[in-house]
């Protein structure tokens, strides 16, 4: 199997991996009640937390390993969600849309 296609498989196994941890963090945030109080805003806050963090590692993973790199400088993270947005032909399509539904 060329090199390629294992790291490919490998990424595909990873974000699986993550999308499935999403999808736990979804049914836990579903999960809580409703109400206000500051502890169960604390609780989804910090699913919330967890959730963006597995969606950046994701991304982090498709950057480095189709890329050329994760961007660099104070604002790394919002050039990341830009970058996903990008149809880089012949290499990945978008991850993204900007469009807001």
């Amino acid at each position: 199997m060329k090199t390629s296609a294992m790291l490919l498989m490998r990424m595909a196994g990873e974000i699986e991996s993550e999308l499935a941890g999403l999808e736990a963090l979804r049914l836990e945030y579903l999960a809580l009640p409703a109400e206000a109080a500051s502890y169960i805003l604390r609780a989804k806050a910090s699913i919330f937390h967890d959730f963006y963090t597995a969606v950046e590692r994701a991304m982090r993973l498709v950057a480095e390993e189709l890329n050329g790199g994760v961007p660099k400088g104070d604002q790394w993270h919002k050039q990341l969600l830009i970058d996903m947005t990008l149809d880089l032909e012949g290499i990945r399509p978008p991850i993204f849309s900007m469009a807001a539904d």
